[in-house]
């Protein structure tokens, strides 16, 4: 520390350093260490007392060198003077203490989130993919391949399941509402299955079924979340737009009563 300081005190350049005869990388190295620790810094405690560990630890130009190169890329200026006074405190050589930026340094620097993406990496016949996509949207994914096998059953080949099963996230249930119709006169049938069913009423009006859904449903309601075992789980306001007949129905229509 005592070089940095007389190269701060007499505003040393690099040309008069390297003719005094230091090498280029040790006069670079210092002028660097005259603004990390001798310059005006927002941080100015934090500067202060790291300058002073590093004076009590005696440490070497490359050793305060090592500091300010492992500290470049924490962001934060705050986490970065914590992780150089944590350094400037540690005794020992420019090894230990490298050793020691490697073991905190993890503490100072936030974890990289994933992008969501495919990755892949092949050794000789075999590709490992990885997916990376929020915990919801692959929750399913990992669930059909933690599934527990039916009796006498093999657990599920993730290779096989993606190649050749239905994607993940489809529902597996459907909702069936019963409505009662307490003024209907008469059922009509439709010319065609693809024909929704015609209702006379007792007025004589004569309606479709949907236009008697219609009619009959609010606009909004509440869906209930029941478990056998747990009871209500919760409740959830929903909105239905009823959708057109032919639409609703998929090729297993079994019809319409007769």
């Amino acid at each position: 520390m005592d070089i940095i300081a007389w190269a701060a005190r007499t505003q040393q350049n690099h040309d008069g350093l390297t003719a005094l005869g230091m090498p280029n990388d040790y006069a670079t190295n210092v002028l660097r260490l005259v603004e990390l620790f001798f310059h005006e810094e927002t941080h100015s405690r934090y500067q202060a007392r790291s300058k002073r560990k590093a004076e009590e630890n005696n440490h070497s130009v490359e050793t305060l060198a090592a500091i300010w190169q492992a500290s470049r890329n924490i962001e934060d200026p705050t986490k970065r003077w914590q992780f150089r006074e944590a350094l400037c405190g540690t005794t020992g050589d420019t090894q230990n203490v490298q050793r020691t930026a490697r073991r905190i340094k993890k503490h100072y620097v936030p974890k990289k989130v994933p992008k969501d993406g495919v990755r892949t990496r092949r050794v000789g016949d075999k590709m490992t993919v990885s997916i990376t996509g929020s915990s919801d949207s692959m929750q399913h994914l990992v669930d059909a391949f933690n599934e527990a096998p039916a009796a006498g059953g093999s657990h599920t080949d993730p290779v096989d399941w993606v190649l050749h099963h239905r994607p993940s996230g489809a529902g597996d249930l459907t909702a069936h509402a019963v409505m009662t119709i307490d003024d209907v006169e008469h059922v009509l049938r439709g010319d065609s299955v693809e024909d929704d069913v015609l209702v006379q009423l007792t007025d004589g009006t004569i309606l479709t079924g949907m236009e008697v859904a219609r009619l009959s449903l609010r606009d909004r309601g509440f869906i209930t979340l029941l478990s056998p075992g747990a009871g209500p789980i919760n409740v959830y306001e929903a909105a239905f737009e009823p959708a057109d007949v032919k639409k609703r129905r998929g090729p297993k229509d079994m019809g319409h009563a007769a």
